[in-house]
């Protein structure tokens, strides 16, 4: 499959997330743009509404946020965020400006994600396997495919 990425002409390949989604739009269903999903289910809901996720996530990974190596910031940072996360603050946040300030309707594959309660010890430390085992994502998000409505995806 690389091989044939690598040779295609025209390049399959964008530079940014724009031109991947600009090129989508203008494609008449011949192109279909990995991303991670949270920008994807985000592009999903605005205008001109002519996206759609596409199957399933392929991969699922968290956001960091990087310190200094030991910055004092580095403890109180992670439970700012694990206290959010808890409280259920960071999906309300995701639900208020994906879907209840979306431009397309109530959302495309994926709706309103549930409010849950996440502590630290649910989710899997990051190791260099992960991050380099997809040969076209980004590290550290979970990775789907943007293609307009009209693109069946292959079997």
């Amino acid at each position: 499959m690389w091989s044939y990425m690598k040779s295609a002409e025209p390049s399959v390949f964008v530079k940014t997330t724009p031109d991947g989604v600009t090129r989508v739009r203008k494609s008449k269903g011949k192109f279909a743009f990995l991303l991670e999903s949270t920008m994807n289910e985000y592009i999903e809901q605005r205008k001109p509404c002519d996206t759609m996720k596409v199957g399933g996530n392929l991969d699922s990974k968290g956001y960091g946020v990087a310190t200094p190596k030991g910055s004092a910031l580095r403890s109180a940072v992670n439970l700012a965020v694990l206290k959010l996360n808890e409280q259920g603050l960071l999906d309300k946040l995701k639900n208020k400006w994906w879907y209840d300030k979306g431009e397309c309707g109530s959302g495309g594959g994926d709706s309103k994600v549930s409010v849950s309660n996440t502590t630290l010890s649910d989710h899997t430390p990051l190791t260099t396997p992960s991050l380099t085992t997809p040969f076209l994502t980004t590290p550290l998000s979970d990775h789907t495919l943007l293609t307009p409505p009209s693109l069946t995806p292959p079997l």
